[in-house]
């Protein structure tokens, strides 16, 4: 297809899948199209420190809640539990409170006093009692994604990014009844050729007799505490500092522009109040370069990019067939609640891997088996897991969340991965991504004195007891942060943050003679964060920033900074139509001093966006809900670096000093 109109075709069609989601909205006035949460301060808390795609993996799971909200009445405690921002202690508490059939909304937002933050993302995902007697018949979502630079690329001025420079997506959910849900996703990347490049599909079917969930094609599984299976989100630093202890909800359908987590094939949930039994079968192509010489795989790509010829070639290069399955039990044990399982995981490759890394996977076949336990009672929850793989080595991790009083809680949790370990399918607490040579313990706690104050503080200690792909010899780091939080006024917050991050890290300089080393050194990172925001009655709010950063090795390399000024304003002229602006200012002295800040885009996207240079970033994105049922986003950002007369390099390079991006997208509901 002819690049250049990609774009008015991909149009037309999301006008034309629209306009039949418009025309019959009238008829179901009850669908409404969720709210943007974007711009939760507790829902980024939970984002920091993940990746893209973990973001974007997070952000669709909000709006699921948003559009199946739990029925706290009827939720069990595991049920309330999966909410990220939750601690256990919270869940049980509302869950004791719901189970009263005289209480009030009221006495249910008091579990969370007066974090407001916290109160919007609850009453966002769930309600006391069930909003309507029968789901409807028949309801589809449809959401249609074009996102592209302003400017292009050197690799698509000489070919080697032969595809158009537009993002496309576009995902289609189908729910018939309460039992039988369906989706289907297709997207492209920049530089990719099919508009289909990634596909992804499921067909489920939920609470028929025993069966608690069937899922066929793509699903996501997640038990324990991530040691065997978890392919989706995770709780890690940076998000709640008193939950550190994940709930898994075991499977879970997977349609998401998110490539190479998934598992494809067929699983299957049975269970009760009491226990779960979880049986799958995946078969399904993993992206890894293949070593011409020998025919052996290099570690698997996760990026999902297949824009030039080697790209390409990785895609689908290995076949993976999975086979797996967990049991829970649940029962009352010494006043509280006991629950324990145990996983196992079998895979086969197809061809054999040859890893480059230290301690990666090698060969064509891999088992990982795994035991988890916790138990609850009152304000206490201790929870651990241990794993063993094919390597004859162990992982695991155990841990606490304790509510000492109403106003004080805390986590302490620490972590023993072997070098050896192998874990192709989990992702568990810890410094880094891979269940693998780490070894750490970490202490978290919030507090709420009085009235409008919290104060959340952790802090880490890890080490890696061998080398690493990065770093030649064992190493170890630690970080803190502690963050306050004041309401001044209704409408007024004040935020306050320290963070400090310790690492050893390999660097590339020269000694006394000029020869070329790679010493290991200590580097030091201190930033400061202070921030002001009010929010008017009719929606208007100001928010302004000032963040520093300071960055310092004991060895060789200078110290740099970071400096980043930033303002924005949101305004609603029409009730269901909002602008929201901001405009960065940042001087850093280079990448080691660099500041992140999120941003926000079209629904289901937010960005942590790396700032360095000297430069300002501008965006301004718009939200029209045009119908109950109909929901338009569009946004443009712009970055513009002083002094710099190209940006990035080889095929990603841009000449000039600006770039911007254009985001646009449509939600619709029938």
């Amino acid at each position: 297809m002819n690049p250049s109109r990609q774009l008015p075709a991909a149009l037309c069609c999301l006008f034309f899948l629209a306009l039949p989601c418009s025309l019959s909205s009238q008829h179901c006035p009850q669908s409404r199209i969720s709210a943007d949460l974007s711009d939760n301060s507790a829902l980024q808390r939970l984002l920091l420190e993940k990746s893209e795609g973990d973001q974007e993996t997070l952000l669709e799971q909000f709006e699921e809640w948003q559009r199946h909200p739990i029925i706290l009445s009827r939720a069990s405690v595991p049920d309330i539990s999966v909410l990220p921002f939750l601690t256990h202690d919270e869940a049980r508490r509302l869950h004791a409170l719901a189970r009263d059939t005289a209480v009030t909304q009221q006495r249910i937002d008091a579990v969370l006093e007066d974090d407001a933050d916290r109160l919007a993302l609850l009453h966002a995902c769930t309600c006391l009692h069930s909003i309507s007697p029968a789901p409807p018949r028949l309801a589809i979502t449809f959401r249609g994604r074009l996102q592209q630079e302003d400017q292009p690329r050197a690799g698509y001025l000489d070919g080697r990014y032969p595809g158009s420079r537009m993002r496309i997506q576009q995902r289609l959910r189908v729910e018939a009844g309460s039992h039988v849900t369906a989706g289907v996703l297709a997207e492209k990347d920049p530089g990719e050729q099919s508009l289909a490049d990634h596909l992804a599909a499921f067909l489920a079917f939920d609470d028929i007799g025993p069966l608690r969930r069937v899922v066929l094609g793509d699903f996501a599984v997640s038990s324990g505490q991530g040691l065997v299976f978890w392919q989706r989100f995770g709780l890690s630093k940076g998000g709640e500092p008193a939950r550190v202890a994940r709930s898994a909800d075991l499977l879970s359908p997977f349609v998401s522009a998110t490539e190479g987590f998934a598992a494809r094939g067929i699983a299957t949930q049975l269970g009760s109040d009491s226990w779960d039994a979880l049986i799958f079968y995946s078969g399904r192509g993993r992206n890894a370069s293949i070593d011409s010489e020998h025919g052996t795989a290099g570690a698997f790509s996760i990026d999902g990019l297949h824009r030039t010829a080697s790209e390409v070639a990785r895609k689908n290069s290995v076949q993976e067939r999975l086979l797996g399955g967990h049991f829970g039990v649940r029962m009352p044990v010494t006043g509280g609640t006991l629950s324990f399982g145990g996983s196992a995981l079998g895979a086969r490759y197809t061809p054999a891997s040859r890893s480059r890394s230290p301690f990666g996977f090698e060969g064509d076949e891999a088992w990982l088996t795994g035991m988890d336990v916790r138990w609850t009672r009152e304000r206490l929850t201790l929870f651990g897991e241990a794993a063993y793989c094919h390597t004859k080595v162990s992982a695991w991790l155990a841990g606490l969340e304790a509510s000492l009083t109403p106003a004080v809680e805390m986590a302490l949790l620490a972590r023993h991965y072997h070098e050896r370990f192998i874990s192709l399918h989990g992702s568990a607490f810890g410094e880094r991504d891979g269940i693998q040579n780490e070894q750490g313990v970490y202490f978290g706690m919030r507090l709420r004195p009085f009235r409008g104050f919290t104060l959340n503080m952790w802090v880490d200690l890890y080490r890696f007891p061998n080398r690493t792909y990065f770093v030649h010899l064992p190493s170890s780091g630690d970080e803190a942060l502690c963050a306050l939080e004041y309401r001044l006024c209704v409408g007024t917050m004040v935020r306050f943050r320290l963070r400090q991050i310790r690492k050893d890290q390999t660097i590339a300089t020269q000694d006394a003679i000029g020869r070329d080393i790679r010493p290991i050194a200590r580097r030091v990172n201190r930033g400061v964060r202070i921030e002001l925001q009010h929010e008017g009655r009719n929606g208007a709010r100001l928010r302004l920033r000032a963040e520093y950063q300071h960055t310092a090795y004991d060895l060789f390399l200078p110290t740099a900074d970071g400096l980043l000024l930033s303002v924005d304003l949101r305004v609603r002229p029409l009730p269901r139509l909002s602008f929201l602006g901001r405009l960065t200012a940042y001087d850093t002295d280079s990448w080691d001093a660099r500041l992140y800040q999120f941003e926000h885009d079209v629904r289901g996207v937010m960005r942590n966006a790396a700032l360095y240079g000297d430069g300002l970033r501008g965006y301004l994105l718009m939200q029209w809900q045009t119908l109950p049922t109909v929901a338009v986003g569009m946004r443009y950002a712009v970055t513009i670096k002083d002094g710099l007369r190209e940006m990035g390099n080889g095929a990603d390079l841009i000449r000039g000093d600006r770039l911007g991006h254009v985001s646009i997208q449509l939600d619709a509901v029938f």
